[in-house]
């Protein structure tokens, strides 16, 4: 009786050991643990020594087995259910974050366009900063869109949706985060040009500034010589005011004048020409058909030459430069324009009259004033007091009478009489110094 007693106190002991771990580890209480049958029921081996009373190595301390230490399979088939759940919480939500990004990747599309036409071309990988960069070899003439979502995109910080190539080579197309694609260019080609006299190429070089130009030419000519000038192998118009007017003077231009010729080519591929001053001939003053010992003025301004002379009612005078007479013109204001009055003047009121030569070789008289005073007007031979109107106007003096059909009309300037003149093909003609009211009523 003792010694099974002390056999079941042995047995508790090694029990008691044996859940504390034994082997230095603590673990939960497993299958292996568990006293079996045998060891429930005390031999006289297991009293024998306390040695042999505890469990005989740590593996009898642990699981016996992997099957043993995990969880049953309902716990196991929950924990994976859980585990499952927690892997589709984790992947539905990368796949709404990736569809998220692919949704908002594929909503902005780019489309590059050369003449009308998509190209397939792909963006830079180094954008600078920039949203896309393109790169493209244009010709001249060529047609660039650049498309986002549908939209035209502008051009050069403007308006333009469409750019068109000036220059051939490589062009990169630089569309920034504000949506404007700026465009770098390749560099202008030279300008060929090609300066012509009579036909043939002269090695003539442009002025080294043309200022606001594009070119400026300068060269001697002769008289009769014909230039042209070309731009690239295009031939160039020559212009010309008249009348305050460009015209178009054709593709060639003929020299006039001796000496130098200055060439300015604008931007618009004008061509315009200054001449040199015609040179000045000798001018000869001819009063009633005798040349007179008439100098010209010192200064005359902006005139070619003044020439001043005290002249008598009836006078006529002439100019000739070299073997040429000049004309005589004056300005009529309704019409705009200079009317030609021929080779001679006739002085029409006594005093000195002034002649201006312009440097087109028109000349204008400035006739002198009439003194009031000296006008009187004469009806049928009997002097008439007459004031003159108050506005005369354009005019030296404007007067108003009332005459009936035949009375004639004289005017006396101090001691000449005055001429009338009537228009007559669009020149002015001398009717003489008495006037014949054909109609009867205010004149």
């Amino acid at each position: 009786m003792k010694k099974s007693l002390f056999g079941i106190f042995a047995l508790s002991v090694s029990l008691l050991l044996a859940s504390c771990g034994g082997d230095g580890e603590t673990s939960a209480p497993s299958s292996a643990s568990t006293p079996s049958t045998s060891q429930t029921q005390p031999s006289s081996e297991s009293v024998s020594t306390s040695e042999e009373s505890k469990p005989s190595s740590s593996e009898e301390s642990r699981p016996s087995s992997s099957e043993e230490s995990r969880p049953s399979s309902s716990s196991s088939s929950s924990s994976q259910e859980s585990s499952s759940n927690s892997q589709s919480s984790s992947s539905a939500s990368e796949s709404s974050q990736s569809s998220s990004s692919s949704s908002s990747t594929e909503d902005v599309v780019f489309e590059v366009k050369v003449n009308g036409e998509p190209v397939n071309i792909a963006s830079r990988e180094d954008l600078e900063g920039n949203v896309k960069v393109y790169d493209l070899n244009l010709v001249v003439g060529d047609t660039v869109q650049i498309v986002r979502n549908g939209r035209d995109l502008p051009f050069n910080g403007g308006t333009e949706t469409i750019f068109t190539c000036r220059y051939e080579g490589a062009h990169i197309f630089w569309v920034n985060a504000s949506l404007e694609v700026w465009v770098t260019e390749p560099a202008a080609p030279a300008v060929v040009w090609e300066f012509l006299i009579d036909g043939t190429p002269v090695n003539l070089a442009p002025e080294a500034d043309p200022g606001q130009d594009k070119a400026v030419y300068k060269t001697n000519l002769e008289v009769g010589q014909k230039v042209a000038i070309k731009e690239d192998g295009k031939v160039l118009h020559f212009y010309a005011t008249e009348d305050g007017s460009s015209v178009d003077k054709g593709e060639e231009f003929v020299c006039k004048i001796a000496g130098e010729h200055v060439f300015y080519i604008n931007k618009n591929n004008e061509i315009w020409v200054v001449e040199p001053a015609a040179p000045v001939k000798e001018i000869s003053v001819l009063v009633n058909g005798q040349v007179v010992n008439l100098a010209p003025e010192a200064d005359p301004g902006q005139d070619k030459a003044v020439y001043k002379t005290t002249l008598a009612v009836g006078d006529k005078v002439s100019f000739k430069e070299g073997d040429d007479f000049i004309h005589f013109y004056v300005w009529d204001g309704e019409a705009n324009k200079a009317v030609d009055l021929g080779a001679e003047f006739t002085a029409k009121i006594a005093g000195e009259h002034a002649f201006w030569i312009s440097k087109n070789n028109e000349i204008y008289v400035g006739e002198p004033t009439i003194p009031e005073a000296a006008l009187v007007f004469y009806v049928d031979g009997e002097p008439v007091n007459l004031a003159p109107e108050e506005n005369p106007g354009d005019n030296k003096a404007v007067y108003k009478i009332t005459l009936e059909v035949g009375q004639k009309v004289m005017i006396w300037a101090g001691e000449d009489r005055l001429h009338f003149y009537v228009s007559e093909e669009g020149s002015p003609v001398d009717k003489g110094a008495e006037f014949q009211a054909s109609v009867a009523g205010e004149h």
